[in-house]
């Protein structure tokens, strides 16, 4: 069985840490992201970054039918399938520059100001008081 190169791995905490972190770091034990299984840690050397492999005295035949590591194509990764699930994200089109007190859509600039900085995001529910609706018209 070939080594498969890994620039993850979990550690007893669950935390994710990268190859390059975990050689300075308290760790000295890590876990594949996906299957579980122990991993060994490559120092790496100047012309290849740090790594992770599984250790392969103690990597099951289950282990490795189920890790998106060995099977990429077979398998989705926990994250593709945490992610999968998630609907996208809204791009803020609203704002109201606190520092004019003025109403504006499309990209997050405040031409009275000159900058975005004083602006905040309009809530979707909230609609515009006729008091700031007429401020907005005298402008």
């Amino acid at each position: 069985m070939s080594s498969v190169k890994s620039w993850y791995a979990l550690t007893r905490g669950g935390h994710l840490v990268n190859a390059g972190e975990a050689i300075n770091g308290d760790a000295r034990i890590w876990f594949c992201p996906s299957c579980r299984g122990r991993l060994i840690l490559h120092t790496g050397n100047q012309n290849e970054p740090a790594w992770f492999e599984h250790d392969k005295r103690l990597l099951t035949a289950e282990m490795r039918l189920t890790c998106t590591l060995h099977n990429p194509v077979s398998s989705p990764s926990p994250l593709h399938s945490r992610v999968a699930c998630l609907s996208p994200l809204s791009v803020a089109q609203s704002w109201f520059c606190v520092l004019c007190e003025r109403h504006y859509q499309g990209e997050k600039f405040c031409t009275s100001c000159g900058s975005g900085i004083y602006s905040t995001e309009k809530p979707l529910r909230q609609e515009l008081s006729p008091e700031s609706e007429s401020r907005q018209k005298g402008r």
